[in-house]
């Protein structure tokens, strides 16, 4: 039974993607998590039934939580010799764009130097680790923002390419070239993960699906930046995680391994996609608010899924399926028992 480190465990994908592990059954999960204002326990914790509407505690094995800062190098050295883990996958990231902006620092502390600080603990893991353990896979979750906005329609990023428009992508930007040069210099057993805009269950309000669905709940109207044009593709939860399982289980080494969609849309069609299911005989107007556009707004992104297609992967769920089952989720559970409060903040 393999041992798998997550960080930042207990945020929107990563949460998705331990809870995958463990109905699998077939790995202890390490979960290490600072907690931040957009993380909660019970992602991990409690789970809701879209059919029966109820909700209960899940039921957990082979789990383990570790409220921590990736920062915290001698904690988590601890933790790698203590579990002898076998894969490290981090996910952990401050990745709201908006936020980027106005704490710059924030990002670089947790995106920049928290994967230097794990990478540097991974490297001493692998050379100084109890019983001989050593790490088989570090896998790094990144973003298609990387690129930068596709500008031309017939452009195709090759890998290597990089022109990063705001102070999140850079961060991410800035990471990957890190997680690549320890990669060369000292070996490490490295992926590297992209993908376009994932949506699902736990993700939290402050991301334009989830800030969209609350505002809605609450007869608001919904910001829209600009004329509401700029384009995202969007990929469910769930079928990332497959994606991330398989490229945990059969990913090359040294690889970038890019996960996209055909599902996209505008912010207002979008906006009409989730006022069509939560309130389908509301008028489209009364719930938009038309704000100044924010600085370096990237009109499209694009991914390449060439290396994710030779592991037998592509998207299943129906965008309007998947939306409908999330938005179920927001408004019956997560939103009137404020899944994200309690002892998380």
């Amino acid at each position: 039974m393999k041992t798998i480190l997550v960080t930042g465990g207990c945020g929107f994908i990563a949460s998705n993607f331990i809870n995958y592990l463990l109905k699998l059954g077939n790995y202890k999960v390490i979960n290490v998590d600072k907690l931040d204002y957009c993380s909660s326990t019970n992602n991990i914790l409690i789970e809701y039934d879209c059919v029966l509407k109820t909700i209960k505690p899940r039921n957990i094995k082979n789990y383990t939580f570790y409220k921590c800062d990736i920062n915290n190098t001698e904690f988590i050295s601890h933790i790698l010799n203590e579990h002898g883990v076998d894969i490290v996958y981090h996910f952990a990231a401050q990745s709201h764009v908006d936020n980027s902006f106005n704490n710059v620092q924030s990002f670089i502390n947790d995106n920049i130097q928290g994967t230097c600080s794990l990478l540097q603990c991974v490297k001493e893991y692998n050379k100084n680790g109890t019983n001989g353990t050593k790490l088989e896979k570090f896998i790094h979750v990144s973003t298609d923002e990387v690129y930068g906005e596709l500008v031309n329609n017939d452009h195709e990023f090759t890998e290597g390419f990089y022109a990063p428009t705001n102070p999140y992508a850079a961060s991410k930007a800035s990471a990957e070239l890190i997680v690549k040069s320890y990669a060369t210099s000292y070996k490490l057993p490295i992926i590297i993960t992209r993908s376009n805009n994932v949506y699902g269950i736990n993700q939290y309000t402050e991301k334009v699906i989830p800030k969209f669905i609350k505002m809605i709940y609450d007869g608001k109207k919904c910001p829209v930046y600009g004329n509401g044009g700029s384009m995202r593709k969007y990929l469910n939860v769930e079928d990332a995680c497959e994606a991330y399982y398989k490229i945990m289980e059969n990913g090359k080494l040294n690889n970038v391994y890019e996960m996209g969609t055909e599902d996209e849309y505008n912010t207002l069609d979008l906006l009409k996609e989730i006022l069509a299911i939560i309130k389908p005989n509301e008028c489209f107007e009364n719930y938009i608010e038309y704000t100044p556009d924010r600085l370096f707004h990237d009109v499209r992104y694009l991914v390449n899924n060439k290396n994710i297609k030779e592991l037998n992967w592509t998207p299943k769920i129906n965008f309007r399926e998947g939306l409908s089952s999330v938005i179920d989720w927001y408004i019956n559970y997560a939103l009137p028992f404020n899944h994200w409060g309690g002892d998380t903040h």
